[in-house]
């Protein structure tokens, strides 16, 4: 049973490489033959894509800077983590 299930899974996983192969395929066709049609839609998929992964980045950045102090009470954890929250209290967070 195991066999069966591996061998279903590498099938699986061939099939959707294949797949996505193919659509890669087409978008290069479709940007060769009508790159007018094509390539704005090409261009806002990366543009939100890179805003996407830039905000991600900056939300995580601002989340690790000062929500994290305020999840737990530092002075009961280790005195240097109060000081801590308070430089961040009184930074622009």
């Amino acid at each position: 049973m195991k066999t069966v299930f591996w061998l279903w899974a590498a099938l699986l996983l061939a099939c959707t490489i294949s797949y996505l192969f193919m659509v890669l395929a087409w978008l290069v066709l479709g940007a060769v033959v009508a790159p007018e049609t094509l390539l704005p839609y090409c261009t806002a998929v990366v543009t939100l894509g890179g805003h996407i992964q830039s905000t991600l980045k900056r939300l995580t950045a601002t989340y690790r800077k000062c929500a994290l102090p305020y999840a737990v009470q530092p002075s009961l954890i280790c005195p240097t983590a109060a000081v801590a929250l308070e430089a961040c209290r009184t930074a622009d967070c």
